[in-house]
Order: C-alpha cells, then sequence, then structure tokens
C-alpha cells in the first residue's frame, strides 16, 4: 500500500489582497507539505460575520491521520492555523517565527465524512463537524482578505462547499396578504390564509383580520419553514390558537424536516373553569422524536397565546405567555431554519410571527413594531401619538384632555426650548377628575428678565385647595439661573437652581411616586416634596398660549397604563364568555378594524396579567 503523508490537509486562507506577497512569505516558514498545498479561491475579500460549510469525505477508508485537516487565516502579517485532528482542535497563531496555541478544544469522531461549519463573528470563531462543537475561540480576526480553502491530500474530497456572509436575523409576518403571497414559507399539510370573521381573507378590507392556518387530522401533520441553513442565534416567537383536538407548535434550527427543536402548546380537556394543557420541547432527530422537557400548564382551546423557543448561550428555552416554561442545556451550536407546526385533528392559527436575536426579541417585539408603523399614519397620528392624544375641552376649547386616566405611578418627561421667544406660556394640569383645580400644584418656567414671563406651568389640581407649585424661571442667553422650586401656598418646600444650559441639554421629567412630587433634571433629582393629595391626580391637561414644548421628543408614562390596539392577535387577553375576533370596520375607510366581542349576551374579555395598587 502507499504510504500517505502522515497529514490531512484542509486549508482557509485569509490573506489582504495589497498582502498576498506576506502571505506566501508566511506559509513558506511552515512545514514544506503546508507549503505545497495548493489553494482555490472562495471569496476575494471576506466578512466581518459569515458561515462557510465543506465536506470532506474520506475515500480511502484504510488511511489514518492524525491530523486530517487544517484551516488557515492570514491577516496582515500573522497567521492563524486551526488544526483540527483526531485527538484535539486547535487555533494556533503564528508570525514570522513565532507561534503560540491560543485556543483548544475536542477533536474529531471516527468516520469517512466530516461536514464541517466554520461561524466567523467580528469577536469569534466556532467550528463544529457533523453539528458538534469541537471549538470556540474569542479572537478578533480582520476582515477584507481573500478566503481560500485546501486538500492536503489525494485521498480526500471536498462536497457541498458554501460561503454565506451573515448578519443578525430579523424575520416578521403578520400574514396581512393574500395566498399567492406566501412564497416565503415552505409548507407541508394544507395551510390556508383566513379571516377570523371570513373564510376569504381580503387585505385590502382591514387593518389585520387573519392569520396563517393549519388544517390537521390525526393521519398528518403541518409544517411551514423559513429562512436558510445559516441561520442562527435567534429566537422564534408566534400567536397560537388551537381549536379543536389539535396541538401548535414552534420549529427552530430546522435541517429540513428530519431534524429541528420543537416546542408544543397542547390543551388537555376543555372544562374552563380548570382549564389543563402542556408545554413540550422535543428535540427530532434524523427523524426521531425525543421529549426533552414538558410542564403541565392551564392552557385552553380557542384562547390566544404568545409562543416562543429561543436559544440563549447552551441553553434551549421554551416561553409561553413571555413565562418561561421549558428549559434544557445543549452541548451544539444549532443554525438553521425556523418554521410553524401542527398536528391532531382540528385547526390552529399562527399570527404576528418573529424571529430574531432573543434580546432584539424582547426589546422590540411584533406589538412595537406593528404600533410603531400606525404611528405614523395619517388617520392613526390623530391619537396615537403623544400629542394627538388630546382632544379639547367642551367647554372651553383651549383646554385639551387627554384621553385615558392614568393610575399608580407615571413620568411627564418635557423638553423645554424657548426658540429665542420672549413671550408665551405653557401649562400643564394634573386633576383628580376632567375639571382643573382652583388651586393646583403648578410648574411654571418664568423668563427672569426686565420683564419676567410665565413661559410654562404644569398643575395638578386636587380635591381641596391645595397651591402646590413648581417654579422655574428661566432667562435668554444664560444671564441669570434657572430657580426651581415647589411650594404649598405661600410655603416654599424645596428650591434649588440649575443653569440656564443645562434646561436646554437635558428634559425635565416629574415624577408622581405614590403621594411624592419629584421634579428631576436629566436623571439628577432636584426637588421633591410629599403631601397624601398628591396620589389623586388622574386626568392631563394642559393649555397653549404661543408656546409649546417640543412634541416630538416628549413622553408621558404610566406603568399600569394598558394601550392596546388590538393591531396583532390578543395574547394578553382571555375570553370568557363569545366570541371576540376582529371585524372590518367600515369599506370606505379599509385601513381599520374592530375588535368586538359577539354571540353571546354579556360578551367578556379578562386581561390576564393582574395589577396592583389603584
Amino acid at each position: 500500500m502507499r504510504r500517505v503523508d502522515s497529514t490531512l490537509l484542509v486549508g482557509l486562507l485569509y490573506a489582504t489582497l495589497t498582502q498576498v506577497g506576506m502571505a506566501v512569505l508566511l506559509l513558506a516558514t511552515l512545514t514544506q507539505a503546508r507549503a505545497q498545498l495548493k489553494f482555490e479561491t472562495v471569496e476575494q475579500e471576506n466578512d466581518p460575520s459569515f458561515c462557510f460549510a465543506i465536506s470532506i469525505r474520506q475515500t480511502d477508508t484504510s488511511c489514518t491521520h492524525t491530523t486530517p485537516c487544517i484551516l488557515s487565516f492570514t491577516a496582515g502579517q500573522d497567521l492563524y492555523m486551526l488544526h483540527v485532528g483526531r485527538s484535539d482542535t486547535q487555533l494556533v497563531w503564528y508570525s514570522r517565527d513565532r507561534k503560540r496555541v491560543i485556543a483548544q478544544g475536542k477533536g474529531l469522531r471516527n468516520g469517512n465524512l466530516w461536514r464541517l461549519l466554520l461561524v466567523r463573528e467580528p469577536d469569534s470563531i466556532r467550528l463544529l463537524s457533523n453539528g458538534e462543537q469541537l471549538i470556540k475561540a474569542a479572537v478578533k480576526i480582520p476582515s477584507g482578505g481573500a478566503f481560500k480553502y485546501a486538500l492536503g491530500c489525494s485521498h480526500v474530497s471536498a462536497e457541498e462547499i458554501r460561503y454565506q456572509p451573515t448578519e443578525p436575523v430579523f424575520f416578521a409576518d403578520d400574514f396581512t396578504q393574500g395566498d399567492d403571497d406566501l412564497t416565503s414559507w415552505d409548507k407541508t399539510g394544507q395551510w390556508a390564509l383566513q379571516g377570523v370573521d371570513s373564510p376569504q381573507p381580503n387585505p385590502n378590507l382591514s387593518a389585520n383580520p387573519f392569520a396563517l392556518c393549519a388544517i390537521v387530522s390525526q393521519q398528518k401533520s403541518a409544517t411551514a419553514l423559513t429562512g436558510y441553513w445559516f441561520w442562527h442565534s435567534y429566537a422564534v416567537q408566534a400567536s397560537v390558537k388551537v381549536q379543536g383536538n389539535a396541538t401548535a407548535g414552534l420549529i427552530a434550527y430546522a435541517d429540513g424536516l428530519k431534524s429541528y427543536w420543537l416546542l408544543t402548546l397542547e390543551p388537555q380537556g376543555n372544562w374552563r373553569y380548570n382549564p389543563q394543557g402542556l408545554i413540550r420541547l422535543t428535540r427530532v432527530k434524523d427523524g426521531r422524536r425525543e421529549v426533552i422537557a414538558e410542564k403541565k400548564m392551564p392552557i385552553e382551546y380557542d384562547q390566544w397565546y404568545e409562543l416562543r423557543i429561543s436559544v440563549d448561550g447552551e441553553i434551549v428555552k421554551g416561553w409561553v405567555d413571555g413565562i418561561e416554561a421549558v428549559r434544557t442545556s445543549i452541548n451544539v451550536f444549532p443554525m438553521g431554519q425556523a418554521g410553524l407546526y401542527a398536528e391532531g385533528d382540528g385547526r390552529v392559527y399562527f399570527d404576528d410571527v418573529i424571529v430574531a436575536p432573543l434580546q432584539q426579541l424582547l426589546l422590540a417585539t411584533t406589538r412595537t413594531k406593528i404600533t410603531e408603523q400606525y404611528t405614523h399614519e395619517d388617520t392613526m397620528a390623530e391619537w396615537a401619538t403623544f400629542f394627538g392624544s388630546f382632544t379639547k375641552d367642551a367647554q372651553d376649547p383651549n383646554l385639551l384632555w387627554h384621553q385615558g386616566a392614568f393610575f399608580g405611578n407615571f413620568e411627564l418627561i418635557l423638553w423645554l426650548s424657548d426658540k429665542g421667544r420672549s413671550k408665551g406660556s405653557f401649562t400643564f394640569y394634573l386633576c383628580p377628575m376632567q375639571l382643573s383645580g382652583t388651586h393646583p400644584i403648578a410648574i411654571r418656567f418664568i423668563r427672569r428678565s426686565e420683564r419676567p414671563h410665565q413661559i410654562a406651568n404644569l398643575r395638578v389640581g386636587l380635591p381641596a385647595p391645595l397651591p402646590f407649585s413648581f417654579n422655574a424661571p428661566i432667562t435668554v442667553g444664560g444671564v441669570n439661573d434657572v430657580l426651581i422650586s415647589i411650594e404649598y401656598g405661600s410655603q416654599m418646600l424645596k428650591s434649588a437652581k440649575v443653569s440656564v444650559n443645562s434646561i436646554k441639554d437635558a428634559p425635565v421629567r416629574l415624577l408622581r411616586l405614590s403621594n411624592r412630587l419629584v421634579v428631576m433634571l436629566g436623571n439628577k433629582v432636584i426637588a421633591s416634596a410629599e403631601h397624601p393629595a398628591i396620589a389623586y391626580a388622574r386626568f392631563i391637561s394642559y393649555r397653549s398660549d404661543g408656546y409649546e414644548p417640543e412634541w416630538n421628543r416628549c413622553d408621558l408614562i404610566c406603568s399600569n397604563l394598558i394601550d392596546e390596539t388590538f393591531s396583532i392577535a390578543p395574547t394578553r387577553w382571555r375570553s370568557t364568555r363569545g366570541v371576540w375576533q376582529v371585524t372590518a370596520r367600515w369599506p370606505c375607510s379599509p385601513g381599520w378594524a374592530w375588535f368586538g366581542g359577539t354571540q353571546h349576551r354579556f360578551p367578556t374579555l379578562w386581561s390576564k396579567g393582574s395589577f396592583e395598587g389603584n
């Protein structure tokens, strides 16, 4: 038998185009066998983040190698070699005549076919073999050079070579579309777009009255996949509703339909006052199922739930309505498509699908995304923005009331700018009812020049005459400091001075914390006062006399206020009587829809969450 070189070499080379000569010089300093490698160019300029897949097949099964492959990166004057052996994997740094082992990991398993996957991020390198992670190293290798690979033995061949630039995954679908627009989904089984009030949805006749429905029987399941093989480090979230004896599920990190992670939601029993159900996390590998974790939960039929599956580091988690239900640890780095799953006998509705990194998904959910979309719609802007939420008082057209009651603690963030004005006033009222108090708590911004001008007031109306006040004289051009005071009648409770520029550079924040009124400039507390009557304020109004804040920068925040447009599936609500669904509002105004209850004398919808305090 002919002797085979003791090292089978597979190389991936990073080399900047301007330093090809240096790359050749560095390679020449290595062993003669490495210098004779034949490199094939995959990409002239590699990307900061990418995935590279290559299958290495050993054609002569009688050959044995202590180091079946080497991956090579050249960056400037440095060379990085990833030695992948049967006993271990090492990442080695070379620079002229110096070398250093940066990281060490596991070796290859026995066999004659290794599917290697390189995941390159700006600050790390990860190598997998047949789905098993061999090594992960925190190392920053400059991008921009040529990307190459090489085989170092005639007894191996390269197959299925793929190079893909990557970025954080983001995909969303609320199914406001026609059947012909579902091209981003690869479906098996019976699927249909259905309006909750019509089996034939028309995306032009409502905001979003429909979902993607899977129709299943005992004999067949239904799946719908989206995405690509290189998707990784993401979470899948969707709103789901089960009818009949069906089970709803989310698929994550799928390699076709043979290997994937599956999170299922299964109602069991239909007793409304004692609902039972099961949340199950399953690993499907090469077609074989293994239940990893499960938990009993009160899951009902015909109710909307928010289902989510995520991979956070080495932990797979399953969530229901934002609460973690199941988890397991893994020692692999999953990659692959995301999808929807249904089985059993009945119908499963899916809506508001979003695929994104977990932290991004938690911070910017589909609900936030769609609400922001409608904020910029002309008709919605009449009330969805902070300024547009106010309507005129019936008796005083110069007084505008916010349409909502604010319970518990709240915060007003107000950006003020005189914009060169010498006159004008602005008044905010916080009242126990929609009547401004005779002696309210007041926040005033007054210019102290030769002749004081009142620029802004913020008043809190109270049940009894309690003349609290907050004064902030503002000057032009920084002539004087800003004097801030909180007063109760003629009594000065608190006072402070700040510079004029600090008012312009930071927002004024007013916080109602139970019976305490706190005034802040940016993140710094300027003054605060306590009184039992402060907690009674519920309604907010304002009056403008030629001066207004910068509304696009102002916010009014209340922790116990539910802002629900019902533009997506009502996963935060539970229907106990009647049928609650979206219906078209008016054919002449197709951008709107009602969410209402029918088929019962007293349709009732409860919030799933509970609230403390007032």
